[in-house]
């Protein structure tokens, strides 16, 4: 698990750390896919301005080959690159599941507008059309999973599929990558903290273990983006679930999710409700029993 990753570059400070962080993460027998798409708005825009577009293409596929991917060269087992002329967030999904990649991986690419934070275009397209995990990851992680000191996953937990879905796809990580869990909630202002029902979780989690998982609960009050944010400090990952409102059929990305992937400091990976333990988006998830169930 996570040993193939296809990777967002763009020649951005943030594309080259989430390059880094996934080669760090995949290790020496892993295989990145790195793709630099070109929107065809873009290619026109070129065509106007200097009339050779493909000289535009011919440019950018040499950066992608040479200068945006040249700090991992050698550090896997195989990197394969590829340019392709259609929206990142489509090129990017459609190269996930040609390739059967374990995630796709992109820069946070924050920007600020007075007080507020923004995520990027392509990752806000992703979340809309996700098919597997997305990994964003912010400027300041450098340390893949592989690092010993950043040795455990911070997994959001809710009551919906997809916290079941975030807590299959961590459990099954950790499991292989030798690292600890922490389950965390925030239950809001809420008298009772709920701390029997995570522990329940726990407990399937290591019965569903390959081997003896360090596993911490926590039921913390106050908002959930702001919790998570702050329990995820010094974690190797932050999981959450991303829950597709039949309302609007995942065109919204609500705004905790926006907090935390605009205000953690560690990479966040976002779980659609029907990865692990879902064939595809159109069947029903096995629910991950809690005591009393």
């Amino acid at each position: 698990m996570m040993r193939r990753l296809v990777v967002g570059v763009d020649g951005t400070d943030a594309a080259r750390v989430a390059l880094e962080w996934a080669a760090e993460t995949v290790g020496p027998e892993g295989h990145i896919h790195a793709i630099v798409a070109v929107d065809p708005a873009t290619e026109f825009v070129v065509d106007v301005m200097t009339g050779d577009p493909q000289m535009f293409l011919t440019t950018v596929f040499r950066d992608l080959e040479s200068e945006w991917t040249r700090a991992i060269h050698g550090s896997v087992a195989e990197l394969t690159t590829d340019l392709v002329e259609r929206r990142a967030a489509d090129a990017l999904v459609a190269a996930a599941a040609e390739f059967h990649a374990d995630a796709i991986v992109v820069g946070a690419h924050v920007t600020h507008l007075g007080p507020r934070r923004r995520i990027g275009s392509t990752t806000r397209h992703l979340l809309r059309k996700l098919d597997g995990p997305l990994i964003v990851v912010p400027t300041g992680a450098t340390d893949g999973l592989r690092v010993a000191d950043r040795d455990q996953l911070v997994v959001g937990v809710g009551h919906s599929d997809a916290t079941d879905a975030a807590v299959r796809w961590a459990t099954e990580l950790a499991d292989r990558r030798n690292l600890g869990v922490a389950l965390v909630r925030a239950i809001g202002n809420a008298a009772d903290p709920a701390v029997d029902d995570l522990v329940g979780l726990a407990e399937l989690v290591q019965e569903s273990s390959g081997h003896e998982l360090p596993i911490d609960v926590a039921a913390v009050p106050g908002m959930a983006a702001v919790r998570l944010a702050e329990a995820s400090q010094g974690a190797a990952l932050l999981v959450i679930g991303q829950h597709r409102s039949a309302i609007t059929a995942g065109r919204h990305v609500t705004q905790p999710l926006r907090h935390l992937l605009t205000h953690t400091h560690c990479p966040v990976a976002v779980v659609p409700e029907w990865v692990a333990g879902k064939l595809s988006p159109d069947e029903p998830a096995p629910a991950v029993r809690r005591d009393g169930e």
